[in-house]
């Protein structure tokens, strides 16, 4: 499939019109545009411009669903309602918890990412619970523990290999 007549945001960061080449669900090509194609491979975009999807390297939650939640359907609308936004990935960030909320955070993230629908997970981003008290800023100083390397164990082995 090609895409044309649309502002493509190219490498540079400066739009172009560009002829955007796709085979399967990846773009192979970016080329200068050529003529108007008549063909049911080509879409024409005119007038409209076409950038890359979004990557979201910190998000708490979305469309009121919080990504620290023990149920992985929430992550499913967040997923979906992203997706909706130009939003194609994202690191779910979970603030620091009590080990079980963690724990179970960690979990529904695995099961949401494993479903591969709408914005992709990317990612767990943890902000805790090893910190130092001193620096907690908005944290709650009660979740925040030293160092255990038997604790993060447990969380990788919850969160597998996705």
């Amino acid at each position: 499939m090609k895409i044309v007549g649309a502002q493509v945001l190219g490498p540079d960061f400066q739009f172009h019109n560009y002829t955007v080449e796709i085979q399967e669900d990846t773009i192979t090509a970016l080329n200068e545009a050529a003529s108007q194609e008549n063909s049911c491979d080509v879409v024409s975009y005119s007038g409209l411009k076409l950038i890359p999807g979004l990557i979201d390297t910190h998000m708490h939650g979305f469309y009121g669903k919080d990504c620290e939640t023990n149920d992985p359907e929430d992550l499913a609308v967040i997923s979906y309602r992203l997706a909706k936004e130009g939003v194609t990935g994202y690191a779910a960030t979970l603030s620091t918890a009590p080990n079980e909320r963690a724990l179970a955070g960690i979990r529904s993230c695995r099961l949401a990412a494993e479903k591969d629908e709408g914005s992709q997970l990317l990612a767990i981003h943890m902000e805790g619970p090893f910190m130092n008290p001193l620096k907690k800023g908005a944290m709650n100083a009660a979740n925040m523990q030293l160092p255990s390397t038997e604790l993060l164990d447990e969380y990788l082995a919850e969160g597998g290999e996705w």
